[in-house]
């Protein structure tokens, strides 16, 4: 996770001759077609539906006239750390996955699944295992990519340290790599048994960070 490469740039771009007024004091919106491909464009994400949409929270762009150079705009990329997290709720644990896209937050969220059983650190990616799921929406697809990487811990005798997801409109493709239990070295406090529809949920925040969490049954 400390190797993940911040976004930390400022740029500007040259506005549309057709971009509506309104428009110049900071709202992006889905009309400013050439405007927001230039964005994406820096990006490399242009052309990608899902990636456009992911694209638009990671920059979370502040777009502000620059009054050295009249019809252009500064474009403010602010860095969001992806991280995991653990939240307490009655006899259950909650897991939290942050980061800049809907991927990351899931990747995390898988990283977070395992802190609820060791620490990922232990775990040697010895072993990789594929995971696809369908959904008709985030959070329906956050809890069955949970509960398939419960079920391959359970079926394969597996533990994970770490994730990689591709998000495709409805469609998730995951990777997980782990190696077998080793009960003395990994020393599991608990096993999950499934992701609930407790507290579910995949948003963005005003910050642009994407958050995916539920509570998961132990």
């Amino acid at each position: 996770m400390e190797n993940v490469p911040q976004i930390r740039s400022i740029f500007c771009v040259r506005a549309n001759a057709a971009l509506p007024a309104a428009d110049r004091y900071g709202n992006m919106r889905p009309r400013n077609q050439a405007l927001t491909e230039r964005i994406l464009n820096r990006f490399g994400c242009a052309g990608s539906k899902t990636g456009a949409r992911d694209s638009l929270q990671l920059v979370k762009t502040i777009m502000l006239p620059c009054q050295a150079h009249e019809g252009r705009f500064v474009v403010k990329v602010q860095s969001i750390k992806p991280r995991a997290e653990l939240f307490p709720h009655g006899a259950d644990i909650g897991v939290r996955g942050l980061g800049p896209t809907r991927a990351t937050a899931f990747e995390q969220a898988g990283l977070a699944l395992m802190m609820a059983v060791t620490k990922p650190s232990r775990v040697a990616p010895q072993t990789a295992v594929e995971i696809q799921c369908e959904a008709p929406n985030d959070a329906v697809l956050l809890m069955d990519w949970l509960n398939a990487l419960i079920y391959e811990m359970s079926v394969r005798q597996l533990l994970f340290g770490r994730f990689a997801v591709v998000i495709d409109g409805e469609r998730l493709i995951g990777q997980a790599w782990g190696e077998p239990v080793n009960r003395s070295r990994h020393t599991p406090a608990v096993e999950p048994k499934g992701a609930t529809l407790t507290l579910l949920k995949v948003e963005t925040r005003r910050d642009g960070t994407w958050v995916a969490q539920c509570v998961v049954d132990v």
